[in-house]
């Protein structure tokens, strides 16, 4: 059986960290607030959520106001980016699996051929829930090379993006439109 060599992605996500501060000079309307800093900085973290609610934040909003630099601060809490972190994504190649013809047929799907299929793209397979045919449970393994978490998914959705949800959320900061583009160019020049 032959293995398809997986679309490798990377990204530099930046880190968001947050610093407890307090307001030393309130600012006016010519001359800016002045804080200082209280403690250890919290983080990092790589999303706007997770920082967010680290601190106690019920809103993302609030945060990425301060990053944005809209305000210099928010609840008490200056947020700033400090390093990246690369993510390297491997997703399978569907695209070119159907066009050589090299995944099985849904007519004559079956348990075994869903494993195969699975195993074409080298996802690491946890579990196989009852079959349902293309609506079976699949359980796999995220396709974050640093990620443990595990992704539950129907086999027709699964076999072409298996993320979970934090790498999801990571990858919705980053932008869907970044990510399909890279992802076209990745398909385009495999071809």
């Amino acid at each position: 059986m032959k293995r398809i060599p997986p679309i490798e992605n990377t990204y530099k996500v930046p880190l968001i960290w947050a610093q407890k501060v307090n307001k030393v000079f309130g600012g006016s309307y010519l001359k800016k607030a002045i804080f200082e800093n209280v403690g250890e900085p919290i983080g990092p973290f790589m999303t706007g959520y997770e920082a967010g609610r680290a601190v106690g934040l019920k809103t993302e909003l609030s945060v990425s106001a301060v990053l944005r630099g809209h305000k210099p601060s928010t609840f008490g809490y200056r947020f700033y980016y400090n390093g990246e972190k690369e993510l390297k994504f491997e997703i399978p190649n569907v695209t070119y699996a159907k066009e050589n013809g090299l995944l099985k047929r849904l007519s004559k799907l079956n348990p075994q051929n869903i494993e195969e299929n699975l195993n074409i793209f080298g996802l690491d397979i946890v579990s196989i829930g009852e079959y349902q045919g293309n609506k079976t449970i699949i359980k796999t393994k995220c396709c974050n090379i640093d990620c443990d978490n595990t992704v539950e998914k129907n086999y027709h959705i699964l076999i072409g993006y298996p993320v979970c949800g934090s790498c999801k959320a990571t990858i919705y900061g980053l932008g869907w439109k970044e990510y399909y583009n890279t992802l076209n160019d990745h398909i385009t020049s495999a071809q």
